[in-house]
């Protein structure tokens, strides 16, 4: 038997499994679909008022307004640091309610649409308190939920 023999009948081998491999179509995995499950509306612990969707007027004197908790997936990085911008009505003001010092908020002196722009900046993957004092003296406490960035 030549040497050549069993090259050809190895290379013939490895094109039909290639051919065989290639030419078979593909099919996709089923696909599952979940149900939308709906998320509860979050209350403030310190208030009894009913909890609306968007920030609503506040009472005359003190008392408690509402404000959405921030989205992980509003955050952007700056050299692998989160941030986060909150748009702020005029007149209110913000005050970390984290102990450790990790979250720190400053008001980067900027307007988006009549609002007021403050930046915040924590660790990765972390959720914070932030109270928010309007004009009436009304405050809430909101979630800041740092989200994560990239590794590359």
């Amino acid at each position: 038997m030549k040497k050549t023999n069993p090259i050809l009948m190895l290379t013939a081998v490895f094109v039909v499994i290639f051919v065989a491999a290639c030419s078979t179509p593909a099919t996709p995995a089923p696909q599952v679909v979940e149900p939308a499950v709906e998320q509860p509306p979050v209350v403030p612990a310190d208030t009894t008022a009913p909890v609306e969707s968007a920030p609503t007027e506040a009472p005359a004197s003190g008392g408690t307004f509402v404000f959405p908790d921030t989205v992980a997936s509003e955050t952007y990085c700056v050299n692998k640091i989160p941030y986060q911008n909150l748009l702020l009505d005029p007149g209110v003001t913000f005050e970390s309610q984290d102990t450790t010092g990790e979250l720190k908020c400053a008001d980067s002196n900027t307007d988006v649409d009549g609002k007021n722009v403050i930046t915040c900046t924590a660790k990765q993957l972390w959720t914070y308190d932030l109270k928010l004092t309007d004009a009436n003296n009304a405050s809430t406490i909101i979630k800041v939920n740092m989200g994560a960035c990239p590794s590359s």
